[in-house]
């Protein structure tokens, strides 16, 4: 006896209670619930083979694509499923694709080609990127700065910024600057990805691009705070960093927003220096 906890428009959840082998996909009960209990449940679906990515749903509040997920893939026998983009869903498992879409926009999404040829081969996870969307609402960084691209815009940028044919390269680095370092290295988006791509590698594929930019661009500023403050700790200082970037007035809010972990003996005022900051610093001079 499987449990579905499914989310409906009303922001309650059906519950059915049913008895499912464990090969069935997601998508085939989807239909089942729609033709035999509910007809009007609605999910989408289209292609049934992981290609389009438009039947991703979240389960037990991992994202998965429907059409490739069997019921017997989960260990518990209660199963809530809640649209992919549960934040501001269209109607029951229906998402909200918009900010999604948005996204891609942050980056010029054409290229303007220039002399020569292009020798170089395409990033693959640029050309194998379904946009499913899954990799962008599982990004905790997304969810407290909607500023940020996330990790499927930045992919297609590098597929552009590979191309040394390219006009755009420097108005694409100067956009990269502003979202390539807010991403948290949470692995998230290639732990989701039905695809088995490496979001996380273009992003570090796209910063170290960022630092052929000026030295006063936001990448090489960042870069070089946090090598200054290894070498001058022996270890990252988010205080000092924060200053070097921003600057003492810029740097308030995010020295503020800090005190509560003050507070609970997690943030300490006075700097700690490495033990071993010697062998550190000489690492460091030796690169």
């Amino acid at each position: 006896m499987t449990i579905l906890r499914i989310y409906r428009s009303d922001k309650n959840y059906d519950i059915h209670r049913l008895d499912i082998k464990p090969e069935t996909k997601l998508l085939t009960l989807f239909e089942q619930i729609r033709t035999k209990i509910d007809s009007t449940f609605a999910f989408s679906s289209e292609c049934r083979h992981g290609i389009c990515g438009s039947c991703a749903v979240k389960v037990n509040g991992i994202p998965v694509l429907a059409c490739k997920t069997e019921i017997g893939s989960f260990r518990s026998g209660v199963l809530r499923i809640e649209p992919l983009n549960s934040a501001s869903p269209k109607i029951d498992l229906l998402s909200d694709f918009e900010p999604f879409f948005q996204s891609f926009s942050r980056f010029p999404d054409f290229a303007e080609p220039g002399h020569g040829e292009n020798t170089r081969p395409i990033p693959s996870d640029a050309v194998r990127c379904t946009q499913c969307g899954i990799c962008f609402y599982s990004c905790p960084s997304i969810e407290f700065d909607d500023g940020f691209a996330g990790p499927a815009a930045i992919v297609k940028a590098e597929r552009f910024l590979s191309d040394p044919t390219d006009r755009l390269t420097r108005s694409r680095l100067e956009a990269a600057t502003e979202n390539v370092y807010q991403c948290v290295k949470c692995f998230r988006c290639e732990e989701y990805c039905p695809r088995g791509l490496k979001p996380e590698h273009s992003i570090e594929a796209v910063r170290r691009r960022c630092l052929t930019l000026p030295e006063d661009s936001l990448g090489t500023v960042h870069t070089k705070a946090l090598f200054d403050s290894i070498f001058h700790y022996g270890k990252i200082n988010e205080v000092f960093a924060a200053r070097y970037i921003f600057g003492f007035r810029g740097s308030l809010p995010l020295i503020l927003s800090g005190l509560p972990f003050l507070f609970k003996r997690r943030v300490r005022i006075r700097p700690v220096f490495s033990k071993n900051i010697r062998e550190i610093r000489k690492l460091l001079e030796d690169e």
